[in-house]
């Protein structure tokens, strides 16, 4: 993103602010990165860790009205874009807050993740419930490279990196698959489910998850979207 010591800086969906306290040592003295999420909970957790040049506020990425226009150097969104379902409204608030010139990072997961992990989990759910009855129950609003590159476009900005990594590492056992789903999915995960249905979709995801293990543990592949562009 190459963030220089006067850029202002912004960090939608911060969560704790690891990254954004990471992020202000590159713009320090002079700029600084604000950090916005949500969740109360998570903002208290962030300004523990501030830096002097780093501050966060409880916001969602459909409440941008509030930053002035031209007013950021840098704006990124760390695995966040693919929890927000009117992406072209975000793409547009982001383009109003952007000076000219000024760059927008995305990391997200991209709608095709050919996972074997993943494949279990809709079996999981269908063998308990007879039926998937929305992806969303897992993947909330995930998209492709293709439509994020459209989406891009419409809203104004000039791609200079887009593509596609994959990601693979293990875990030790199938309770660790589940931790991973329900930490990542920020409590999302399998919502909308009664907690008794819950519990047997993820006692049935146990079993088949336990075929996949091997002496190194479960594999878990992910394909991750990444989008670096800017306002021209």
């Amino acid at each position: 993103m190459n963030i220089k010591p006067k850029d202002k800086v912004l960090d939608i969906g911060c969560g704790s602010g690891e990254l954004a306290a990471y992020v202000a040592q590159f713009c320090s003295p002079q700029g600084f990165v604000l950090g916005i999420d949500p969740s109360p909970y998570r903002i208290e957790l962030a300004q523990k860790k501030r830096a002097k040049n780093c501050y966060f506020r409880v916001a969602s990425s459909d409440q941008l009205y509030f930053l002035p226009s031209n007013s950021f150097d840098v704006v990124y969104l760390n695995y966040v874009l693919h929890w927000i379902e009117n992406k072209r409204q975000v793409f547009e608030e982001i383009f109003r807050l952007l000076k000219p010139g000024g760059r927008l990072g995305i990391s997200m997961g991209d709608k095709q993740q050919n996972s074997k992990v993943y494949s279990i989990l809709m079996k999981s759910i269908h063998e308990t419930l007879g039926k998937i009855p929305s992806e969303r129950l897992v993947t909330p609003y995930y998209i492709s490279r293709e439509q994020l590159e459209k989406t891009a476009i419409q809203s104004g900005f000039s791609i200079d990196h887009l593509y596609v990594e994959e990601n693979i590492h293990y875990l030790s056992s199938p309770s660790k698959v589940i931790e991973f789903f329900e930490a990542s999915d920020f409590g999302n995960f399998l919502a909308g489910i009664p907690q008794k249905t819950k519990r047997k979709i993820i006692r049935k995801m146990r079993e088949n998850l336990a075929r996949l293990a091997t002496p190194r543990g479960i594999e878990m592949k992910y394909r991750t979207i990444v989008f670096i562009g800017h306002k021209p």
